[in-house]
């Protein structure tokens, strides 16, 4: 199937300028989507019945065995189960951190937008259903070693031997190369009750890996507050204070743009008209409110990128709004919202960094039946692709760890993701979908 444009582009609506009130609605056109290699790819994202995007079923197929590929059926992409859940952790170096250490049965990787790969692809953390966290050969997936957790854990963007932690218990940030065992550095801050990532459980570090978001609670007057840390210099930028943009006894948390100039503040908003989680974007120099959307998770289960133009973008889905149920972009600096996909998907993954092009990952797992439901699949940060990668044979269970998260890796040629397999009370292992090293 060939390339065809069916419109000039992805439609924009912006958000609310800062002091001013919201409301409007829009109808998305959507631009043209091309194939790539043997992946199946549709002409347009938008125009579904035009484009031939059709319901591909899930298969009845038994899970592939404990590091074994299999080639899904439908997309022709390669498979293969990297955890053995239930069953003791194999061991095939010797190293004493894995003895008698076993993987429980909901097992994978810790969330959509944190990266499960290091910077060159060479390691894989692995830290649900293990006690601390397993590190994985990251071509083979062989068990490596097992290291104690020294706080919430992040890759460093850049530095392959390297991941951030930020420990809430003894208020400290810091550097730790898990191979050695060893801190690279440490600093640990006065005057808090708490202090998390920006975004607790979510948050990351600056695209360069030189700024830290760090969220705390001050000891003093019990405000949130959100600041950087700048690794290089060893300072922190002075305290933004959230509390005077959100109502009395919440607790918002923000989510840094990749460059680290502008946070977006997440929570109960003053003046928001319906459920939380209203989002605002706030210049880090000045503290000056840009702009601001009222629209519960709009977008949500988000991941943040950098487009060939520089501009800076939050992608996820909107559940609110005139693009309530499609997967949408938000402008770090501007608000503007452009949407992407007009189907629902549960969580997105823009960890391909050091890839050619920019992909955002998106697990679709929409009960209203749209026809991706039950797919991971990929479309260009510029609306200009769309690729189908496989099925996630979940089976529509409850339980948390069950949810897929797609995350995709660093050179945007590997995408981990958990799965029951069909089975809501079996077992839960993690699975990487392998597609071309060329991307």
């Amino acid at each position: 199937m060939g390339a065809s444009k069916f419109s000039p582009g992805p439609i924009a609506i912006a958000a609310t300028p800062a002091g001013t009130a919201g409301g409007g609605s829009g109808r998305a056109l959507y631009a043209g989507l091309a194939v790539t290699g043997a992946l199946m790819a549709v002409a347009s994202a938008g125009l579904a019945q035009a484009a031939g995007i059709e319901p591909r079923e899930t298969p009845d197929i038994p899970r592939p065995a404990y590091l074994q590929r299999m080639i899904d059926p439908v997309f022709g992409t390669t498979v293969l189960r990297i955890t053995d859940a239930g069953n003791p952790i194999a061991n095939p170096t010797g190293d004493p951190s894995l003895d008698g250490r076993s993987w429980e049965r909901e097992t994978g990787h810790a969330y959509s937008s944190r990266s499960a790969w290091n910077a060159d692809q060479s390691l894989m953390i692995l830290e649900k259903g293990v006690s601390g966290s397993v590190y994985l050969d990251g071509a083979t997936y062989a068990p490596l070693f097992r290291r104690d957790w020294p706080g919430d854990l992040r890759w460093h963007p850049t530095d392959p031997e390297t991941v951030l932690f930020v420990n809430n218990e003894h208020k400290c940030l810091g550097a730790y190369r898990p191979r050695s065992d060893s801190f690279a550095w440490r600093r640990c801050l006065a005057g808090y009750d708490s202090l998390e990532w920006g975004d607790p459980g979510k948050g990351k570090p600056s695209l360069d890996g030189t700024i830290m978001p760090l969220r705390a609670q001050r000891s003093g007057d019990k405000h949130w507050v959100a600041f950087l840390y700048h690794i290089d210099s060893e300072t922190v930028t002075p305290e933004i204070d959230m509390s005077r943009y959100t109502e009395a006894g919440d607790s918002p948390d923000f989510v840094m743009s990749p460059k680290g100039d502008t946070i977006v503040v997440v929570g109960c908003l003053k003046g928001h008209t319906g459920r939380c989680e209203a989002q605002m974007g706030v210049d880090v120099a000045t503290g000056k409110e840009l702009w601001r959307t009222n629209n519960y998770h709009d977008p949500g289960h988000a991941d943040e990128a950098v487009d060939a133009n520089g501009e800076q973008w939050r992608i996820g889905v909107s559940k609110e709004g005139p693009f309530k149920g499609q997967i949408i972009k938000r402008n770090f600096r501007t608000g503007e919202a452009v949407s992407l996909i007009p189907y629902w998907g549960s969580h997105t993954s823009t960890r391909d960094i050091h890839a050619a092009r920019n992909i955002a990952v998106v697990t679709f797992d929409d009960p209203s039946g749209s026809p991706l439901q039950g797919e991971i699949d990929g479309v260009c940060i510029d609306g200009s692709c769309f690729e189908r990668y496989a099925h996630t044979h979940r089976s529509g269970g409850k339980r948390y760890l069950a949810e897929n998260h797609g995350s995709i890796s660093p050179l945007g040629n590997r995408i981990v993701f958990r799965s029951d397999w069909g089975d809501p009370n079996g077992p839960i292992d993690s699975y990487v979908i392998e597609l071309p090293d060329a991307r």
